[in-house]
């Protein structure tokens, strides 16, 4: 599920600003608001409001499959797109704090063989996190061509690493998904497990996150619910399994559920997956984007 935010209108019983809402009237507008959109087939998913660890208001609306009319519940795990890539920043900060992983070492610290060597000894750790390293996308001619054959995050590396830097790394901002593939493959080399053992235990597990994962497409995974997308305007839903990949990645595709974000949010408040430090710095604004 999902909408793009640019296109949800205020609410028109949204009170005026010289009137602070109460938490119970928020709320009510909130409801009314997702149950219009979703009424009009603009919104299908679940929502999530949570304060301090508890939880405020829960529902889901829509449908989790159209062809079979399964509801979507708040269970329901959605496909999460980039926000993998939290994960997969959490797991770099914990490297860094345990020794492992330093900020300011480039690529080819870790990616000792890695194929292109002006990434390799120019790109910094702290440059793929932040999108600044010119290591460009996956997305594009390539990647439809191997879709399937994409399994692992080594794949995507072969497919890729011979590629240049897009720019002078540090230069320029400009969001990378193969940076955060890269990532990935970091934490393999210096873990020695695969990216999807890492993040489940060291962030999943500790969170109690019991509905998140990247596993494949061709796995069974119950109530996962099928994306949509509508290249009509509206009127014509079609499933978006074709242009899927294999399976969720360090830069993005697993699933998780309203309940699973909320787990993750409050762990990661409360210092359970890394320091007060490195939570900070995780959490913070890092560069000035020109609009």
């Amino acid at each position: 599920g999902g909408m793009p935010m640019a296109a949800a209108p205020s609410p028109a019983d949204l009170p005026t600003s010289t009137h602070r809402l109460t938490e119970a009237e928020a709320l009510a507008v909130l409801e009314t608001f997702v149950r219009e959109e979703a009424s009009a087939d603009r919104f299908s998913g679940a929502v999530l409001v949570a304060k301090d660890g508890g939880v405020l208001f829960s529902k889901a609306y829509g449908l989790a499959d159209r062809e079979r009319e399964t509801p979507n519940t708040v269970p329901t795990r959605f496909r999460i797109g980039s926000m993998n890539k939290m994960f997969t920043a959490v797991a770099i900060m914990q490297l860094v704090e345990a020794g492992k992983v330093d900020l300011k070492a480039p690529l080819g610290t870790y990616l000792t063989d890695y194929p292109n060597r002006e990434i390799a000894e120019q790109v910094t750790i702290h440059q793929l996190l932040t999108h600044t390293g010119g290591t460009g996308d996956i997305f594009g001619p390539e990647f439809e061509a191997h879709r399937e054959e994409l399994r692992t995050l080594a794949d995507y590396v072969e497919l890729y690493g011979e590629r240049g830097p897009e720019f002078d790394p540090g230069s320029q901002w400009v969001y990378s998904n193969y940076g955060f593939i890269l990532l990935g493959a970091v934490i393999e080399a210096v873990t020695g497990q695969s990216y999807y053992d890492y993040v489940r235990e060291h962030i999943y597990e500790p969170a109690g996150m019991t509905r998140t994962g990247s596993l494949p497409e061709v796995k069974e995974v119950p109530d996962r619910a099928v994306g949509y997308m509508d290249l009509s305007g509206g009127t014509d839903w079609q499933p978006n399994t074709e242009t899927l990949p294999y399976r969720g990645t360090s830069a993005g595709g697993g699933y998780s559920t309203v309940g699973d974000f909320a787990r993750f949010a409050d762990a990661l408040l409360n210092h359970e997956l890394l320091n007060p430090d490195s939570t900070d710095l995780l959490i913070t604004g890092k560069e000035e984007i020109e609009p």
